[in-house]
């Protein structure tokens, strides 16, 4: 009989199998839950299908970066933040938002993220090509 285990009670092999089995899945445009098609009727994910909750056609998720135990929305201002990083502008002076915009943290973690080592970010690294094609995506998401 198997039961659910909390996160801390898998060691690392067995997290790096999991979210390798998820990518492979993701390639293949199946939910990493049920196996089905992402454009199948939803299951209890529905964020992981295409079609939404009711399975007629609900709004597609913004992408997100996993840095550790944090989910990152691949927001304009995140990509533009990590672009920003990676055309060397400074952080004090980059950010193009006002302090009381939420974008301006969300270019603050792209710009942190984009700078930090493959260490620092728990083995996650976002280049500059990712950026451009998840503020492409973000664009294309507004419009």
């Amino acid at each position: 009989m198997s039961y659910p285990r909390d996160l801390d009670e898998y060691d690392d092999e067995e997290l790096k199998e999991e979210l390798a089995r998820r990518a492979d899945l993701t390639k293949k445009k199946l939910c990493t839950y049920c196996k089905r098609a992402v454009t199948a009727p939803a299951c209890r994910f529905p964020e992981r299908h295409k079609t939404g909750k009711n399975g007629k056609g609900g709004k597609i998720k913004t992408p997100v970066i996993v840095v550790g135990d944090t989910a990152y929305e691949l927001t304009e201002a995140f990509c533009e933040g990590a672009l920003a990083c990676h055309a060397g502008v400074p952080y004090n002076v980059g950010n193009p938002y006002d302090d009381e915009d939420d974008r301006a943290s969300e270019w603050e973690y792209g710009h942190d993220l984009a700078g930090g080592s493959k260490e620092d970010n728990c083995g996650v690294e976002f280049t500059k090509e990712q950026a451009e094609k998840a503020l492409a995506v973000a664009k294309k998401r507004r419009l």
